[in-house]
């Protein structure tokens, strides 16, 4: 189920940043852009997608 607009308490905000940063560091990126695509589950954040541009 989707609802938009989102409304995601600031603290979930950060454990999803918190995830993202930990692919981009996984991937070894630096001095790149890219989009990182998150799934918000039970059991937390999880990494569907890190597309480079």
């Amino acid at each position: 189920m989707r609802i938009t607009p989102v409304n995601i308490l600031p603290h979930k905000v950060e454990a999803a940043r918190r995830v993202a940063e930990k692919a981009v560091e996984a991937l070894n990126l630096r001095s790149t852009n890219c989009h990182i695509e998150l799934m918000k589950t039970e059991n937390g954040w999880k990494v569907i997608e890190v597309g480079l541009v």
